[in-house]
């Protein structure tokens, strides 16, 4: 949508809490405006407004906090960091004195759930799943006494089916990019949500598959989008990753 679009919908979340005798903080709020995703990308640092004061903008290369995790344009997320803070605590737990059972526990309660935010907001990606699991898996297996070479399957089954019951980090990802895209298209009760959402994955598909604007998108191409993992025209110059971008790969 276009930046007078945006600022209706901020205008929108003022009357409400006007209402509702409530008042933002803009000192906690920022914003990320980008013109026309064309290439080089340019980045609008005239601020948006809540009410009378107005929210921070950001610049290419500035990042915003959101429930400790640093949000931005080009920056991301130190994953190095997440990865040896969740490897150590794995060593910690599963080296402990801790009972097999309590140090299953922990893992469940305690460690996991840690990276669960940082694959619903960042979708690090399959590989990085992957080397994460493959590290779980061997303290997990240490843990249990069971050999490296044994059956990874009885890790990740039910244990209503005999198994530890143990979440994987590359299915926690997919689920969660396939829930989140379905919630915003479809399960929204809000059709100002699903009109946005509809919105951002016709403008993605259109830059990615490399349609005219003047040729309307149906619901066909974009099914077509969504369930094509790797389309001829992968990549639209000057386009960035999103949601809708990414979730082709989980579905």
């Amino acid at each position: 949508g276009s930046r007078m679009q945006a600022q209706a919908l901020l205008d929108r979340c003022v009357q409400f809490t006007s209402w509702a005798g409530l008042t933002f903080n803009t000192q906690k709020c920022g914003s990320l405006c980008l013109v026309n995703y064309t290439s080089p990308v340019y980045v609008d640092p005239e601020p948006f407004q809540l009410g009378p004061d107005p929210i921070p903008s950001l610049t290419w290369r500035q990042r915003y906090k959101y429930l400790g995790c640093p949000v931005g344009a080009s920056s991301s997320i130190d994953m190095k960091a997440i990865t040896t803070s969740f490897l150590h605590d794995c060593e910690v737990i599963m080296t402990s004195e801790l009972a097999e059972w309590q140090k299953l526990d922990a893992y469940r309660r305690f460690i996991f759930p840690r990276l669960q935010h940082v694959l619903r907001v960042f979708f690090p990606g399959s590989s990085w799943c992957k080397k994460l699991d493959t590290a779980a898996r061997k303290w997990l297996k240490k843990a249990v006494h069971l050999p490296q070479r044994s059956c990874t399957g009885f890790l990740y089954t039910p244990q209503a089916l005999g198994g530890l019951g143990i979440s994987c980090c590359e299915d926690e990802m997919h689920v969660a990019r396939v829930a989140q895209a379905f919630k915003f298209l479809a399960d929204s009760r809000d059709p100002v949500v699903r009109q946005v959402a509809i919105l951002q994955l016709e403008e993605t598909a259109r830059k990615r598959l490399r349609v005219p604007q003047s040729m309307p998108m149906t619901q066909q191409m974009l099914a077509a989008f969504l369930n094509t993992p790797a389309p001829t025209q992968e990549g639209a110059r000057g386009d960035i990753k999103s949601l809708w971008s990414s979730v082709r790969s989980s579905l």
